[in-house]
């Protein structure tokens, strides 16, 4: 094996053991979150999601829950803070609730590698005459930690 071709067989034999080191030092890899998402109409509860998940940096959490009649996405993405400590998570939802009606939104957290959950949440509501008339509300929770590696 000529000197070059060793020289470039340390180099890689290097980079494969500290890549992981590096990354695992950065911050927190892996982040456990509880989201929960309730549609009604009118103060009557007619949609929910209530789900426990993990997401990490390159580990994406998805979720499809369609059916023959209705569309539901879940998806959750993790990305490592700018700061090397934090990692911020991005939630997406979306719910077909009706024939022109959706819940959708999406929010970002941004979660410390100090072990303590965070939590973000928020309601949206409107009224409507046509389609399906009444009080439409989405209430939204996602609290999230930092898992220990």
């Amino acid at each position: 094996m000529t000197r070059t071709k060793r020289f470039i067989l340390g180099v890689l034999a290097a980079a494969a053991f500290v890549a992981p080191t590096s990354a695992h030092a950065g911050g927190p890899r892996t982040i456990s979150c509880s989201a929960n998402v309730q549609y009604l109409l009118n103060n009557t509860l007619r949609n929910s999601y209530t789900r426990d998940f993990t997401v990490a940096p390159g580990v994406p959490f998805s979720e499809d829950l369609s059916n023959a009649i209705r569309f539901k996405f879940i998806d959750a993405i993790a990305t490592l803070d700018a700061d090397g400590k934090s990692t911020n998570v991005k939630f997406i939802y979306y719910a077909d609730v009706s024939a022109i009606e959706s819940a959708d939104f999406s929010t970002d957290l941004k979660v410390p590698g100090d072990k303590k959950p965070v939590t973000t949440s928020a309601d949206s509501t409107y009224w409507s005459s046509f389609g399906v008339a009444g009080n439409h509300t989405t209430k939204w929770s996602l609290t999230c930690v930092a898992l220990d590696d």
